[in-house]
């Protein structure tokens, strides 16, 4: 039981034990009725009748008290067995962006596992969905291995493009991959493909929220139109699972060098509402404690968009998933698009009230009230496109790398 539902039962509580305070200083009028009759045995059966009446509502109300008792008794110990626990969210990031908590990690540790190590001994860092290499070659630079996954064709050559630019030294450091992270390897699925920041998977309309229907009749839209429109592909997935096990581990292993050291030190995941079906394909490395950081879009619009859960926020279960494996959750600045009704200052004056300690449903309901308070203005189309923050999830064992911000 939330702490407002006990509130309300002790207000009823205090309400009935009025009641029955109130009811028990109601005294039957035996005295008088008794000195009119004179004392007789009518004026006994009168007193009886009297106090008979006079004790109905105080038996009923002793029988509410017992029964509501038993009926809160029941509730409460059926929430303590069966309830999640409230998982509290640490605030300490709550005005720093992903890129800021990016470059800071893999700047405040090494990127050798041992000083003075060879390649195959360097800290592994993963980043899903690239849409520009800035990230990755950052990240390579500072001599760490990356693996970057990015479906969408424009900005996979983006990332060749850069990675071809970047020097020797850094060149074979970066490894990218032309698949996107899902639940399984092995398949395929629809993508939405324009080269843009919201490019993501699925035949969805994000911006009205919505399905995508059918394309316009050719020459109907203008160029503009056709290219935020995009085109929809078939792209291959991949289980980080499969990948880190098959993939990082293994290399790890022929080093001889990792022990007790995780297989990925930071893992970055960007997908435009796609996050809960990537970390359903992460479930044994979050068990096992195989990544250090992981940051994160928790995007509750696009989540549940894509999960078909209208309204569900269906999203909090990665936040309660990486919970359970011990892993301490960060919550990032807020953001919105530029078009939304509350942007810049006064939305980061908002997100101060986010509720930290209230729970994943309370945190994920938030940013969904937020639209209602802040709705369009008249004459301008609805936004409906929400609003996010991400995540840093820390392992157990691992503490929070000083910031750079």
């Amino acid at each position: 039981l939330s702490c407002q539902d006990r509130s309300h039962d002790a207000r009823a509580f205090l309400f009935i034990i009025a009641l029955h305070t109130k009811m028990h200083r109601m005294q039957p009028p035996t005295r008088s009725l008794h000195a009119r009759r004179g004392g007789s045995a009518n004026g006994s059966t009168v007193t009886f009748f009297y106090a008979c009446i006079a004790a109905v509502p105080r038996l009923a109300v002793l029988v509410g008290l017992i029964l509501a008792w038993a009926s809160y008794s029941t509730i409460y110990v059926a929430n303590f067995q069966q309830e999640v626990p409230i998982i509290a969210i640490r605030t300490e990031l709550s005005k720093v962006g992903p890129l800021s908590v990016w470059a800071s990690i893999l700047k405040s540790t090494s990127p050798l596992e041992v000083e003075g190590g060879a390649d195959e001994q360097r800290k592994v860092a993963i980043e899903v969905g690239v849409h520009t290499p800035t990230q990755c070659i950052s990240a390579a630079e500072l001599g760490y291995v990356l693996h970057c996954f990015e479906p969408s064709p424009v900005s996979y050559k983006r990332l060749e493009d850069g990675v071809a630019n970047a020097p020797p030294g850094t060149k074979k450091r970066i490894h990218p991959h032309q698949e996107a992270a899902g639940p399984a390897s092995g398949m395929t699925v629809p993508f939405h493909s324009t080269g843009g920041t919201g490019d993501h998977i699925g035949e969805y309309d994000m911006w009205k929220m919505e399905g995508r229907g059918p394309d316009p009749p050719e020459g109907s839209q203008s160029a503009v139109d056709r290219q935020k429109r995009g085109t929809i592909i078939n792209v291959p997935t991949v289980r980080l699972d499969d990948f880190i096990n098959e993939k990082i581990i293994p290399a790890a292993d022929r080093g001889g060098h990792r022990g007790n050291a995780a297989a990925v030190h930071l893992l970055k995941v960007d997908t435009q509402g796609f996050e809960p079906s990537i970390f359903s394909g992460l479930a044994r490395s979050i068990h096992d404690g195989a990544i250090d950081y992981i940051i994160f879009e928790f995007w509750p619009r696009g989540m549940d968009l894509l999960a078909g859960a209208v309204d569900q926020c269906s999203g909090r279960t990665v936040l309660e998933d990486l919970s359970a494996a011990g892993y301490t959750l960060y919550a990032l600045g807020v953001e919105s698009h530029p078009k939304a009704p509350l942007t810049g200052r006064a939305l980061e004056e908002e997100s101060k009230l986010r509720p930290f300690i209230g729970g994943t449903e309370a945190y994920c309901r938030w940013f969904f009230e937020l639209e209602g308070k802040y709705p369009s203005p008249k004459g301008q189309e609805e936004y409906k496109f929400g609003y996010w923050s991400d995540f840093l999830a820390v392992a157990p064992g691992k503490s929070l790398p000083e910031m750079s911000i």
